[in-house]
């Protein structure tokens, strides 16, 4: 019994002496601290989850379009031609996820800088009209029965433009 008085007395030695109140409330205000930056973490890393759906889902969606349209816009193409075009929009639609991922990690990085230009297409060659303008013959040469002064000229005259000799100084 002497043994255990003297446990209990050595216990309530240390637990009313005065630095232990203070270490207790040191520990207690860390361990709140510690809780809520792990809360802050895992907050962080399910926007980083979120955000990366997000992305995902809408450069899937673009894709998708992006290759409908080009698939629906060939029409009896050259295979050269197709491999080309393949080619620029899987460079376009890298280029564009790159940046796009950039953007996102520097945002939630607070690095604030002006959002990227989404990189344009390129554009596709427009097409040489081969049809010709018929050649429009001038007007017949006046007939000599109508007067010389009531011709009107072929083409109409340019008023001249006065150029550096005809400045008045």
């Amino acid at each position: 019994m002497n043994k255990i008085q003297a446990q209990a007395a050595h216990l309530w030695q240390r637990l009313s002496a005065p630095n232990t109140g203070a270490t207790y409330q040191q520990a207690a205000l860390l361990t709140w601290d510690i809780l809520k930056e792990t809360a802050t973490l895992l907050w962080l890393v399910i926007c980083l989850f979120l955000v990366a759906f997000e992305w995902f889902w809408k450069t899937s969606v673009q894709l998708g379009g992006d290759f409908r349209a080009w698939l629906s816009g060939i029409e009896q193409s050259s295979p050269d031609r197709v491999v080309s075009e393949a080619g620029r929009a899987l460079l376009s639609a890298g280029r564009n996820s790159v940046d796009y991922t950039l953007s996102q990690a520097k945002e939630q990085l607070g690095i604030s800088l002006e959002p990227p230009a989404p990189a344009a297409l390129p554009a596709k060659p427009a097409l040489v009209n081969s049809s010709v303008e018929p050649y429009a013959s001038p007007a017949p040469a006046p007939s000599s029965t109508t007067p010389p002064a009531a011709t009107l000229p072929q083409t109409p005259t340019q008023p001249k433009m006065p150029d550096a000799s005809d400045a008045v100084e």
